[in-house]
């Protein structure tokens, strides 16, 4: 089973290496709750809600908030600047 880390370092790259890792994992591998938090974070990057990724943050299981602190934090820029705009 790939590691959290190994899934979450998609996140940063492209988004076709993040699709590739989740169509390798196996169905019983999807419902691993490390797995769905990792999908969940996906989800709110690509669709830009910044709020839902803070809060995923923060309910990340095991040493997910650890992985996840260079990628919010440049996504906490992401969320001044759209605000900046507005």
């Amino acid at each position: 089973m790939p590691s959290s880390r190994q899934v979450y370092s998609p996140l940063t790259a492209l988004r076709t290496e993040f699709n590739h890792a989740m169509r390798q994992l196996s169905s019983e591998q999807r419902r691993d709750a490390s797995i769905r938090h990792v999908l969940q974070v996906y989800r709110a990057i690509v669709s830009g809600n910044f709020l839902r990724l803070f809060q995923l943050w923060e309910q990340a299981p095991k040493m997910g908030p650890y992985i996840l602190d260079g990628l919010v934090e440049r996504e906490r820029v992401k969320a001044l600047l759209v605000l900046a705009k507005a």
